[in-house]
């Protein structure tokens, strides 16, 4: 299948994903909504990602691959990624988690019959032990700019960059990025991108898979460097 003029680009940064990369892609490609496109950024990954991903790119045109030259970090793979998406709207993941079902479907038709900007949902937080919880955004309505803004910095709203879809438009503008910044890089991206943005949706439906992965950067602990 391919998709001359996907409605949704999914943008994945990966690096080191051989373990999980494929539940995330099949739960992209089991979706009810099929107009999008999948782009995988690999940020020089050391294992067997990019075999896995040039698998399933032989059976599905809609995935694409960008190689990073070299090891830059998850925020300037991620704009490698929306740098180059064609499609209307914009939807983040990453490597090690999954969608829900029906989630791409829910998102769209959210952001297309409310004009909104971007459209904010929770996720289910699955635990080693097999374990679901359900993880609110924040406190369901529209919202603006600066109170969503001051929001996120007082936590009541969550930061993740993953679970939410967004305008493509809002990425014509430049945001700072930073090499190998591992801590708040999505907080950091996404307080810039409402900086653009004049209305936001927050829903009370879960949207993606949230893996615990203790090898992940954002789980681990911090070092010196």
């Amino acid at each position: 299948m391919s998709v001359q003029n996907p409605d949704i680009s999914i943008i994945i940064p990966v690096y080191n994903a051989g373990k999980h990369i494929g539940r995330c892609i099949e739960s992209i490609q089991k979706q009810s909504f099929s107009n999008f496109e999948v782009i995988l950024v690999n940020d020089c990954s050391q294992d067997n990602s990019v075999e896995i991903i040039r698998k399933y790119m032989r059976e599905d045109e809609r995935i694409k691959l960008i190689d990073k030259p070299q090891n830059e970090g998850s925020m300037l793979a991620r704009e490698s990624g929306y740098k180059n998406a064609r499609g209307q709207y914009v939807i983040f993941n990453d490597a090690d988690d999954a969608l829900c079902e029906n989630a791409l479907q829910l998102l769209y038709t959210k952001i297309t019959s409310t004009e909104a900007d971007i459209v904010l949902a929770g996720c289910y937080y699955i635990a080693d032990s097999g374990s679901k919880r359900f993880i609110p955004r924040g406190p369901a309505g529209e919202i603006d700019t600066e109170t969503a803004q001051k929001m996120l910095l007082t936590q009541q709203l969550k930061t993740y960059l993953c679970g939410a879809i967004y305008k493509q438009h809002l990425f014509n503008n430049a945001y700072d990025s930073f090499m190998h910044l591992t801590i708040c890089e999505d907080r950091m991206l996404l307080i810039q991108i409402l900086e653009n943005c004049k209305k936001a949706i927050v829903i009370d439906d879960p949207v993606f898979l949230y893996y615990q992965n203790m090898s992940s950067s954002s789980q681990s602990s911090f070092n010196d460097r």
